[in-house]
């Protein structure tokens, strides 16, 4: 591949000689220590590197990811105490993060890195914690690369940073390292990635072994180790169809923003206030505090929240045009809509004039006060006058939002005030 831009790219995302220095001089060190742990606590364990960075398909800042395999008999419990333990004691900072069990994230002489507990397992489809295959998918990668394709991996893992979809947690539900190194060994390298996910409809199935599983996901795409696994299952179908977009339009015409987007200064508030009185359009904002979460338990929240809020508006009449949402110091759930406030009357329809229910709805709504008129006819069916339950989206959440079902999480925290 020869572009004016590639030495633009690679100096944005190529390892530098910090990288470099990090991997080759600091985690030995580190690994050192970390097996100097298990000696002294005379644990029956092996410390393995695993992730990009053992695949050697990392790009610049890497993370070091080392698992700490444990035999099968090892209680999942006592696995995550171990691994906080070791990272307070061999990494320079360590914090205590979650996922199937406790884990450690911190610093060893500015190198990041994940101590992970995982099981020994023989074969990837043995797995007893969700990670136990990782050890895997790194071997697997390691012994189908060469110097020839690794460049291409790595410009498949720019051009998907480039465009917003690298990364399959939950925040993100994009396409995982893992995946893409898949895909560049399976089509033979980056144009032919792009090629051939041009052409990919939705419910494309890649099976590098064969498998029998069905999945319902916008791409199936088999993990080699572990037959029964769907190696796309976080990607949404709004990135699926980005991707492939973002591959037809680079074949036509390539250019580095694919890689390198340019930078968009934020709005200010006076900006996005014009930007909407041009739409004719409303700004619905609703912040709640933020809860001590991780984001693959917190992110799945939101967008159930999300969700629940905009079916809400939408079942009272109020018209959503789009939603989105934000986790900074506090939870932010955006919706832009066309109106605020709705009439107070609402039109209920009932029965054509000559339906044997006629006289039942009749009588429902004759003198009930929640109606402006009594029932009439209009264009051969009955209808009536009725009051609106919510003519304002503030009253709407105001009082509806406690009933929501948004998550576990975020019920607990409204029900607390």
């Amino acid at each position: 591949m020869t572009v004016e831009f590639l030495k633009e790219v690679k100096g944005k995302y190529w390892p530098d000689d910090h990288d470099r220095h990090l991997i080759d001089i600091v985690l030995p060190k580190l690994m050192s220590k970390i097996n100097t742990y298990i000696d002294e606590h005379k644990l029956e364990a092996t410390p393995m590197l695993v992730g990009s960075i053992a695949k050697g398909t990392y790009l610049h800042n890497p993370d070091a990811d080392i698992f700490i395999l444990f035999d099968k008999g090892m209680k999942k419990e006592r696995m995550g105490e171990i691994a906080v333990d070791m990272g307070k004691t061999v990494l320079d900072h360590s914090t205590v993060s979650y996922a199937e069990h406790p884990y450690s994230k911190g610093e060893y002489e500015n190198l990041k890195t994940d101590i992970v507990p995982a099981y020994k397992i023989s074969h990837g489809s043995e797995i007893i914690s969700a990670v136990d295959r990782t050890p895997f998918h790194t071997e697997f990668v390691k012994n189908s690369v060469n110097e020839d394709i690794l460049e291409d991996i790595r410009l498949i893992k720019a051009f998907s940073k480039g465009i917003g979809v690298y990364g399959s947690d939950s925040r993100v539900k994009g396409f995982s390292g893992y995946l893409l190194e898949l895909m560049v060994i399976y089509y033979g390298g980056f144009l032919k990635v792009l090629k051939n996910a041009s052409n990919w409809k939705r419910g494309i199935r890649v099976e590098m072994v064969p498998s029998a599983k069905d999945f319902d996901n916008p791409l199936v795409w088999i993990d080699p180790v572990d037959n029964g696994r769907n190696v796309a299952s976080a990607l949404s179908t709004d990135n699926f169809y980005l991707f492939i977009s973002a591959c037809k339009h680079y074949l036509e015409k390539p250019k580095k923003e694919f890689f390198l987007p340019r930078p968009h200064d934020p709005l200010n508030f006076e900006q996005i206030k014009r930007a909407f009185e041009h739409r004719r359009t409303h700004a619905v904002a609703v912040s709640i505090d933020r809860p001590d979460l991780v984001d693959d338990i917190l992110y799945p929240q939101m967008d159930k929240a999300l969700k629940s809020i905009e079916i809400g508006l939408k079942s009272s009449d109020f018209t959503v045009y789009r939603s989105i949402h934000h986790a900074g110091e506090k939870l932010t759930f955006l919706l832009e809509v066309d109106q605020i406030v709705l009439p107070k009357v609402q039109v209920h329809e009932g029965p054509p004039a000559n339906h044997p229910n006629s006289k039942d709805f009749i009588k429902r709504w004759t003198n009930s006060v929640e109606t402006f008129s009594k029932p009439y006819l209009y264009n051969s069916r009955w209808q009536v006058d009725v009051c609106r339950k919510y003519s304002t989206i503030q009253e709407f959440l105001q009082e509806q939002i406690p009933n929501m079902s948004l998550g576990k999480n975020l019920d607990l925290l409204m029900e607390n005030g």
